[in-house]
């Protein structure tokens, strides 16, 4: 096989195996991800959080996250006494952010 044919197959072959391994070690962790969903919907609202992201060529695309903060916490106003919206508005984060849940703080760590 000449060099070129490998280069050329090369990719494939990775792409293969990615979705393999993937297909994997979701079959092995969909039981867990199961429990996490539920224990996380018990506060209401729903279990995954999604986001738009920039991708390879500035494409978006969706990332599907457990939830971590409570229901609604996008309303900064109903979480958030004035210090606090104060500091959120200059550094865009807060060392203690009250919007975040019990699991949740378990899950980021």
């Amino acid at each position: 096989m000449s060099k070129r044919r490998k280069k050329a197959l090369y990719p494939r072959v990775k792409r293969v195996m990615d979705v393999v391994v993937a297909a994997m070690v979701l079959l092995a962790i969909w039981p867990l991800m199961l429990v996490i969903a539920l224990m996380v919907k018990t506060d209401g609202g729903p279990a995954f959080f999604a986001q738009s992201r920039v991708g390879r060529n500035g494409r978006l695309f969706k990332v599907y996250k457990f939830r971590s903060m409570k229901n609604g916490a996008d309303r900064l106003e109903d979480f958030l006494s004035p210090e606090e919206l104060a500091e959120y508005r200059k550094e865009f984060k807060l060392k203690n952010d009250p919007r975040v849940s019990k699991l949740g703080n378990f899950l980021r760590k």
